[in-house]
């Protein structure tokens, strides 16, 4: 009787050949920390989980923060934490952390100042605007049937009006203005919008995301133009993504789901129908959902922007940190990222990252499939038939057969 390979021999033996073959997992006994954007922390926690399966010598560590944080940490600034190998960012670095030329190499300007470090794209996140799943301003953002960016500009922005129209802003954007600048009504979008003030929250000032989402909308950012805080419910904002998520699920009064907010995609992604994602407008004048699909092909634009990381540039801890971002930016390590919400970078963009740190590209072959797995359509098969007296036999080389195939369950004879 003829049998397929074991399903569960299968992912065990490509891990053991990923491992002795494929997988450096540089010095035992290594070190790699990372801290920085909360954001960034939960693909790298994905990164350190499945880079210890195959490299369980290496400790590595991931801490949650902010930008700046990471940004000041890979510079050996103290006053943020203990110095780490590397930073993880939600934006650029700034010119108060560090300067560049070229934007890939970098030398610390707070910290210590005698320390450089590359800058690598790991990953790309979608900037969400959300509101409350079946509250007015849900219900008013599928009436007009998405937001233009000038819409998303009126909704945060600490400009007026008048300032507004005099830097770019379309005033017809706002189909129903009750020309009051104390007020900010969902009911000025569209007359079928409810007379409510419109509460805002996002992110705190410091934070990349804040930064990144200033970029996109306020398109006088250079000259003042930031977050409505004299509001009359402020502007709500936190360190925390999270944070800013509750505020919106539960500070809408009477539950009215009156508060719209931006945030991460993930975080997003991980309340499912609770929240109501805008469609954006985009360049193409298409308005488009956040997804992980419209992320990655770039239709869900401008409010998808790269995530970041700071590599510290010392051989030493290359050594360590080397491999790690090798395993992150490979087939296997890209399945992970897509699994955390953002998106993986294309082959394309991860090998020029890999090249900065010196290491050699990836191959375009599927990741391994985690979990069993059955036999591909056509794949050799296993023959219940004896392999040699005692299972030790060296004419089965076809079936892996033998001692060590009988231990992996690739043949049970």
């Amino acid at each position: 009787m003829n049998r397929s390979i074991s399903k569960v021999a299968v992912p065990l033996l490509l891990l053991i050949t990923n491992v002795a073959f494929g997988q450096d997992c540089g010095p035992d006994n290594g070190a790699v920390g990372v801290a920085g954007s909360n954001l960034v922390e939960v693909i790298f926690k994905s990164w350190a989980d499945g880079y210890n399966t195959k490299c369980p010598t290496v400790n590595v560590t991931v801490e949650a923060g902010t930008t700046a944080a990471g940004a000041e940490r890979v510079c050996a600034n103290t006053t943020r934490g203990p110095t780490v190998d590397i930073g993880t960012l939600s934006r650029l670095p700034l010119a108060s952390e560090s300067s560049s030329s070229d934007q890939i190499n970098y030398t610390c300007v707070t910290g210590n100042k005698t320390r450089q470090t590359t800058l690598l794209e790991v990953a790309v996140d979608g900037l969400t605007v959300a509101a409350v799943a079946g509250g007015y301003g849900a219900n008013c953002i599928r009436l007009l049937g998405g937001l233009t960016l000038d819409q998303v500009r009126w909704i945060f922005s600490s400009y007026t009006a008048a300032k507004l129209t005099s830097t770019g802003w379309d005033p017809t954007s706002l189909k129903n203005s009750d020309n009051n600048e104390t007020t900010h009504l969902w009911s000025e979008l569209d007359a079928g919008c409810r007379a409510t003030e419109i509460k805002i929250a996002g992110r705190d000032l410091l934070s990349g995301t804040a930064s990144s989402f200033r970029d996109a909308v306020f398109k006088d950012a250079r000259n003042g133009e930031t977050f409505g805080s004299k509001r009359p419910d402020g502007y709500f904002n936190s360190t925390s993504d999270q944070d800013v998520v509750n505020f919106v699920q539960t500070s809408s009064e009477l539950e009215y789901g009156d508060a719209v907010a931006y945030f991460g995609f993930s975080f997003y992604l991980n309340e499912g129908a609770s929240l109501y994602g805008a469609p954006i407008r985009n360049s193409a004048g298409v308005f488009v959902v956040p997804t992980q699909a419209s992320i990655a092909d770039g239709s869900y634009n401008p409010l998808s922007r790269p995530l970041f990381i700071q590599v510290y540039k010392d051989e030493a801890s290359l050594a360590d940190t080397r491999p790690f971002i090798q395993f992150g930016l490979s087939n296997a390590g890209t399945v992970l990222t897509d699994g955390t919400g953002y998106v993986g970078l294309d082959l394309a963009k991860r090998n020029v990252m890999l090249a900065r740190l010196g290491a050699p590209p990836v191959s375009d072959v599927p990741a391994p499939v985690s979990g069993p797995v059955a036999a591909p359509a056509g794949a050799p098969v296993v023959v219940d038939e004896p392999c040699g007296l005692f299972g030790l036999s060296i004419f089965c080389p076809v079936t892996f057969c033998g001692l060590l195939g009988r231990l992996l369950g690739l043949c049970n004879n």
